[in-house]
């Protein structure tokens, strides 16, 4: 394992069992035992390690979801069924839940990595609007401002442990008929209500089928630093400036 993977793997371990806020480059750098300059070097601030983390996870998960639904005709549905299942994860471990809302300001600043990765899921959404209501361009700028929006309130609320889930199918529901008015598409509330139907549907079926995801120690971070990750293509592809 290089130094950047081990750098990234010791800090993933750091940031579930010690919380993202608690995390120091000093101790990455112990866990590791690389220098922190070289942290600086791979990553400028570990903020950056976070969004990769982020960018993992949903390259992880939505290898899942792509396998119970079709995301290039119905990425809505699919986004959906995305939520449910991290809001499981979520719900099943207070680690996963801490570190959603500690770290969630660095996703929601931006992080080009996730971008890199959801890019086309994006696309697959944004390919839904009526290009006779907006340009491209404003349909992106319009679609990322509300989602990030609402993604803040569930983020924060997440961590908290307040959220039923009466209240997050409130708040899927609220993100649905946002995408859709970014995209230029006339909601319904019938059509909302069965897509959040659908997707809950499908969301336990996934989990009930892959109980390793209720744990992020099985299938994100291990306590064991010595295996080489899928992520590597990630850290080999983005640059933090």
């Amino acid at each position: 394992m290089d130094s950047k993977q081990r750098i990234y793997e010791c800090a993933k371990i750091l940031f579930f069992e010690e919380g993202f806020k608690s995390t120091t480059k000093r101790r990455v750098s112990e866990l590791s035992g690389i220098n922190q300059s070289m942290i600086n070097y791979y990553f400028k601030e570990l903020g950056n390690v976070a969004g990769v983390i982020f960018a993992e996870n949903y390259q992880i998960i939505f290898s899942y979801v792509v396998k119970y639904t079709d995301s290039v005709k119905d990425p809505l549905l699919a986004d959906a069924v995305y939520e449910f299942v991290i809001h499981r994860i979520c719900s099943a471990s207070p680690l996963m839940a801490r570190f959603v809302s500690e770290a969630s300001g660095e996703l929601l600043n931006g992080s080009k990595v996730y971008n890199y990765v959801a890019k086309s899921h994006l696309n697959a959404l944004i390919g839904m609007a009526d290009k006779k209501v907006l340009k491209n361009t404003q349909i992106d700028a319009l679609f990322s401002a509300l989602r990030l929006g609402i993604k803040s309130y569930y983020f924060v609320t997440c961590g908290s442990g307040k959220l039923s889930d009466d209240k997050f199918r409130e708040y899927i529901g609220f993100m649905i008929r946002n995408q859709m008015y970014a995209l230029g598409r006339i909601y319904k509330d019938d059509e909302v209500a069965d897509i959040i139907g659908r997707a809950e549907e499908i969301s336990t079926k996934l989990m009930d089928e892959n109980p390793e995801l209720s744990d992020p120690s099985v299938y994100l971070y291990h306590k064991s630093i010595l295996k080489d990750e899928p992520v590597l293509d990630l850290l080999d592809n983005v640059k933090f400036e």
